[in-house]
């Protein structure tokens, strides 16, 4: 692997590190998973009600940094990118909190 890439992986990952901004993803995925794919998009207010943050400027900033990798942002709407949904995806299924072992 390509040390571009790791340094572009290692970004990536580091936008996810706040709960705040996790939460955002997911709210954007049961979005999707409620209205289906015609409406896939939600408003920023609507979006911070889901979410359940007070803080407009708090929220914001987290939203902000997700924007354009992880949230696509058209006019007033959000809505999940391909990353985003392959984040939401792992979170999901385990794959961040499942241990294993490796077999010899």
């Amino acid at each position: 692997m390509s040390e571009q890439r790791i340094g572009l992986a290692e970004e990536a990952f580091s936008f996810l590190g706040d709960g705040l901004r996790l939460a955002i993803l997911r709210a954007l995925a049961e979005r999707e998973t409620d209205a289906g794919p015609r409406e896939r998009t939600i408003a920023y207010s609507d979006l911070r009600r889901a979410v359940g943050e007070r803080d407009s400027g708090k929220f914001n900033y987290h939203l902000s940094k997700l924007t354009e990798r992880f949230v696509a942002k058209t006019g007033d709407e959000y809505a999940l990118t391909y990353p985003g949904h392959r984040v939401v995806d792992a979170v999901h299924d385990g794959a961040f909190h499942q241990r294993s072992g490796v077999d010899r």
